[in-house]
């Protein structure tokens, strides 16, 4: 299987994307990837490799804060020779997630690869940042804590129970209490309920389809495991004069069930939202 790289860009320093307004009109800006503060010291853009599993690397455009001479130093090598014996030391100025906080302020130290491409960030002695460089870390724990738009699908844990294949170019984010997965033309809207544990599979399907309208072409399906039925209807509304195709979807388990709403414009993502749908696996 290729090898699959993903590029994350990260626009600003933390600093200058939480701080006031005033704190990033006092930055001067020497290069697109070069910053520099008041005091002369400033940050500057490397690159962090990640490996994940699946033959996959994510490639994370992040900021570096380094000292003045450092600034002034990386200034005078771009575009020429002295580029490639680039060296810089400081600390690392972007939460990074899903790490977080955990490398905000790391020491660490980066170097030119490539002569065509920003410095990579190479080792650091502070134990969360020297395994992020070093490690291979889960695919799927680290692109579902993610909350930009990926150009890959991954399977995104929604909770401790149940977990869900986020399709790519889809934004997941949280309004009101629920979970939902946004993009073009495209959105999952996701719901998680407790059932008790004496319920069957087939009362809990009886129970919430019970007086819902029964959509067309309706699916009941069994999972292998015997432990688990999904049910799915379809239905097409009428929305500000344009047609929504919407599929409702339920996978029932023990103690609980997950309501999979799949909302598209496209007639011809119906395949999608039956996809997403039959992804949804429960944990535990």
């Amino acid at each position: 299987m290729p090898e699959s790289t993903i590029q994350a860009r990260i626009d600003l320093p933390d600093t200058l994307w939480h701080g006031p307004p005033e704190q990033r009109d006092a930055a001067r800006w020497l290069a697109d990837d070069l910053c520099q503060l008041p005091d002369g010291s400033g940050f500057a853009r490397c690159l962090l490799p990640v490996r994940l599993t699946g033959d996959t690397t994510i490639t994370f455009g992040t900021w570096m804060a380094v000292p003045a001479e450092q600034v002034l130093g990386a200034q005078r090598a771009a575009g020429t020779p002295d580029y490639r014996s680039l060296r810089l030391t400081g600390t690392l100025a972007n939460a990074v997630e899903p790490w977080g906080t955990d490398l905000l302020g790391a020491p660490v130290r980066g170097e030119v690869r490539d002569p065509n491409h920003l410095p990579y960030l190479t080792g650091s002695d502070h134990p969360v940042l020297s395994r992020v460089l070093t490690e291979a870390w889960d695919r799927d724990a680290v692109l579902s804590g993610l909350t930009f738009a990926l150009p890959v699908p991954v399977r995104h844990r929604l909770d401790e129970r149940w977990s869900i294949e986020r399709s790519a170019g889809l934004v997941p984010r949280v309004v009101r209490g629920r979970q939902q997965f946004v993009g073009s033309g495209r959105k999952v809207l996701i719901s998680s309920y407790t059932t008790a544990p004496a319920s069957s599979a087939e009362e809990v399907l009886r129970m919430v389809t019970d007086g819902a309208a029964p959509g067309s072409q309706p699916v009941t399906e069994r999972d292998t495991d015997g432990r688990h039925i999904r049910h799915a209807m379809s239905t097409v509304a009428e929305v500000d004069g344009t047609a929504q195709h919407e599929l409702y979807g339920f996978t029932i388990g023990p103690g609980g069930f997950l309501e999979t709403v799949c909302i598209h414009e496209d007639p011809a993502d119906a395949t999608w939202a039956m996809d997403v749908w039959r992804s949804v696996r429960q944990h535990g």
